[in-house]
């Protein structure tokens, strides 16, 4: 039976990691050569190299949001180019298009988790280790697609991390929830929201360009954002294996 795999790229730190990690029935990253190529039971399905493309780019951005979830210090990986390989019935591999891959130099790096705990605030290190990279939940869950996509990103803005609590908060069917299941402190979100809204906080990347009121005496920084709707995002996965 043929088979399609899609050449991709990343430091080698991340390929190695979700290579690893990976637990998904309907896809799989394999290696050859010392390189890394993306196979998935949808690409067998046409024999259409811009289809191939369209559908790992799709799957793509999925895996790279529950990688980030779940590995610490993790960088978004990317198709290689137009770079495609399929297999025949015979096992000959055939290539198409190939680009070469730029690779920047970096030091690894461990998740920073910022806690607040209900009897007051404190902030300390937390690393997250690695429990298995999956998309299965989201390819069946369109609110869960949407906010591994945004959460997997290789720059995140504050409109996307306020677009995760906004699809969050609306399947789970409000804030009320959010604070009774424990997902996030009142105090927390709000502090978020504030900053996220107010364009004395952030600037030009605020969700208004005029508010009346004052802005937050204590902004949360870009990472402090990132690591509430990093532990928002968890929880709500979390919640929805039980």
């Amino acid at each position: 039976m043929k088979k399609w795999q899609v050449l991709l790229k990343g430091d080698t730190w991340d390929l190695e990691d979700i290579y690893k990690n990976q637990q998904s029935p309907s896809w799989s990253i394999v290696e050859y050569e010392e390189k890394y190529y993306l196979e998935s039971v949808k690409f067998q399905e046409t024999d259409s190299t811009d289809k191939v493309k369209k559908l790992a780019l799709d799957l793509l951005e999925m895996i790279n949001g529950s990688a980030r979830l779940r590995i610490p210090g993790f960088r978004p990986i990317e198709i290689e180019g137009h770079t495609f390989s399929q297999i025949d019935d015979e096992g000959r591999r055939h290539h198409f298009v190939s680009l070469d891959a730029c690779i920047s130099a970096r030091a690894r790096v461990e998740a920073i988790i910022s806690v607040t705990k209900r009897e007051g605030s404190a902030s300390h290190k937390e690393v997250e280790r690695a429990n298995g990279v999956d998309t299965a939940l989201a390819e069946n869950d369109p609110n869960v697609a949407d906010a591994l996509r945004l959460f997997g990103k290789k720059e995140r803005s504050w409109s996307d991390l306020y677009k995760i609590f906004e699809i969050i908060r609306d399947d789970v069917g409000g804030d009320a929830t959010l604070f009774d299941k424990n997902y996030v402190l009142a105090e927390d979100l709000r502090r978020f929201r504030h900053t996220a809204q107010h364009p004395g906080a952030i600037g030009a990347e605020a969700r208004h360009a005029r508010l009346a009121a004052n802005p937050p005496n204590n902004p949360m920084t870009m990472r402090q954002a990132e690591s509430l709707m990093w532990t928002l995002l968890d929880k709500w996965i979390n919640s929805k294996r039980l």
